[in-house]
Parts: structure tokens; sequence; C-alpha cells
């Protein structure tokens, strides 16, 4: 089926409509997809994405070729001389062991009440927490708050020791975290290595392993050092 997304009179008697064969697209990390073009040639159409570390599009052989690069939402505009269409396309993740935490510094705790999905846990004094169960393992949020403002926030993936194959799951942790964000280094501290990784540099993200019964902590905050002193604590952490 295809959908119209704009008409209208150019040049008189002549009428471009500009059609796109999709509404939306959904596709996986590092996945491509492609969306025919009638009215017009695809090669004669200007196409911006709104986001180009999540997706971005161009033509190729009359068509639109667009890639997903990152986890998340963004939206792609087709415009051919005045007029234009909006796709929006929804970049899934591959593989998912971190959870989808409400990254949004110095919002209320009111706020992250009204966006956060997960199952809403426990509220402390200054901290609210939600579990997602999900997951392959339940990840736990832990949304830390001064003068009721969001400052960091720490997940803790639950993944017992004697899992099989424990020794490995760093990559599935690591690879979840490449797939939303960039990475950046390998910091080898005091007592732990965090793997580093930050959202276009508006805030930071470190991983570790929480040692104990298991399991990995990501933590999220808005500087690197933070990052640091932070998850180089050993062998549990309390923020």
């Amino acid at each position: 089926m295809m959908f119209t997304a704009c008409s209208s009179s150019d040049d008189g008697d002549n009428t471009i409509n500009l059609v796109l064969s999709q509404k939306n697209v959904e596709l996986l990390y590092n996945g491509e997809a492609e969306i025919e073009v009638s009215g017009v040639d695809a090669d004669d159409c200007n196409i911006e994405t709104s986001d180009d570390f999540i997706a971005d599009a161009s033509s190729h052989d009359s068509k639109i070729r667009i890639y997903g690069h990152h986890v998340g939402n963004a939206t792609i505009t087709v415009s051919y001389k005045d007029k234009s269409v909006e796709l929006p396309v929804t970049v899934k993740p591959v593989v998912n062991y971190i959870g989808t935490p409400v990254i949004d510094f110095g919002a209320s705790l009111s706020t992250i009440r009204e966006k956060e999905t997960s199952t809403y846990n426990a509220t402390y004094d200054n901290r609210i927490d939600y579990v997602d169960q999900t997951l392959t393992y339940p990840v736990y949020h832990r949304y830390n708050f001064a003068d009721g403002k969001l400052i960091n926030v720490l997940s803790e993936i639950d993944i017992p020791s004697i899992t099989k194959g424990y020794s490995t799951f760093f990559m599935q942790v690591t690879n979840s975290l490449r797939e939303r964000y960039s990475y950046l280094d390998e910091y080898k501290g005091k007592y732990q290595t965090i793997y580093l990784f930050t959202f276009k540099h508006n805030f930071y993200i470190g991983a570790r392993v929480a040692g104990g019964n298991g399991g990995w902590y990501v933590y999220y905050a808005k500087t690197l050092d933070d990052i640091k002193e932070k998850l180089d604590i050993h062998p549990s952490i309390s923020i």
C-alpha cells in the first residue's frame, strides 16, 4: 500500500505528488531499510535527518535507503521543491541487557515517574527505584536527586555469578551500550576496569562488573570524573 504524503499545484496545471511506500520505519541497530518513492525521482529529492547519530538516509537506485546507527528515534524529511514528507524512524536494539532508563538530568522526581516505563520498586530520601523484569536478567534503575533534580542514574543488572558463561557477560553489556552510545575508552582504575561511553558528550556512561554475587553496574552522569570516582569502588557502590 502506498501512502500519499502531500500534493499541490506547481507551475499552474502541474501537480507534484510526493509519495512514500511507508508511513514509518522500524529497523534494528546497524540495520538498513529501503523506501520506494513515486511521483518524483528519489534521486532528485533532498533528504535530511533530525539526528544523524540515530539514523540517516540517502537516495540509492531511485529509492531511499535508511541506515540505523544507534538505538533511538529520528525523523527523515524527504522534500522536492516546496513539497515535503516526514518519515519517523525507530532504531531498536539487537542486544538489550541494560534496559532503557530515563536519562534526563535536571528533571524532577514526578517527571521521572511519568516517563519511566519499568515497574516501580521503592522510594527513598532523594531516590526512586524501578525494576525492568522484561529482559533476560532483571535491571534495577536507581534515580538519585539533589535539590529535587535528577543528578545521576545507577542501573544494576542482576546476573548471578553462578550463571553459565557469566565471565562473558561484559560483552553483552558493553555491546548493549555500543548500540546506544559512543565508546570512549577502557579506564583502569585503582580497583576496577571501567568501560566508558558518551552520548554526544552531553552525558557519560560507565560500566563495570558489580562483584560480590555477580551482575553489572551501569552508571549515568554528567561528567567523566563523576563516572570514574563513583565506579572505581570495591566491591560495591553506595551513591
